[in-house]
């Protein structure tokens, strides 16, 4: 009995230590004292690289023929030379498109990633995911009905606006059909 009293005694002590352990471990993973915002500050980085890729393709198309003239060293007109200039004013803006779309996709790259590290910042990981996943399900839904809204006058116009082949109308002196 005196042993069986100290097995008991030695497993509710394990128990006690086990559920101090697990309620630690617990807290930490809900509770942790240092957060580190590192997602979010790559996700700001991402947008202002995204932003400075903008205004740079905005730069360069605006001013694609003063480059162009500058690049060519000189500011002569004739045949051959108003043709490279043409020619690599034409590259420029091409050029500055390509800039445009790669700034933009880090832009919004940029933000989402932002979103998630400053959600991560303050919550759990899957509290984060899912908070943002919410967020992201929210933003699609509202871009959709945007855009929908957008076309209803013009998908109005073009459902009451369907004319038949033939049309059959009273004579204009008449007053009943």
């Amino acid at each position: 009995m005196d042993s069986l009293l100290r097995v008991g005694l030695k497993t509710h002590k394990r128990a006690e230590r086990l559920a101090g352990y697990e309620r630690f471990l617990g807290w930490r993973y809900l509770l942790r004292a240092h957060r580190k915002p590192r997602t979010f500050k790559v996700g700001l980085a991402l947008v202002t690289l995204g932003a400075l890729g903008l205004w740079g393709s905005a730069v360069a198309r605006s001013h694609s023929a003063e480059l162009a003239t500058w690049w060519m060293g000189s500011a002569e007109t004739g045949g051959d030379w108003d043709t490279a200039r043409f020619s690599l004013q034409y590259t420029i803006e091409q050029a500055s498109q390509l800039v445009q779309g790669g700034g933009l996709a880090l832009t919004v790259i940029g933000v989402c990633v932002a979103l998630f590290g400053g959600l991560y910042w303050f919550m759990t990981t899957f509290s984060a995911f899912s908070t943002f996943m919410i967020a992201m399900g929210v933003a699609e839904v509202i871009l959709v009905l945007g855009v929908m809204n957008g076309f209803q006058g013009y998908l109005r116009s073009k459902l009451v606006d369907a004319n038949a082949h033939i049309m059959i109308e009273p004579p204009r002196s008449a007053r009943w059909l």
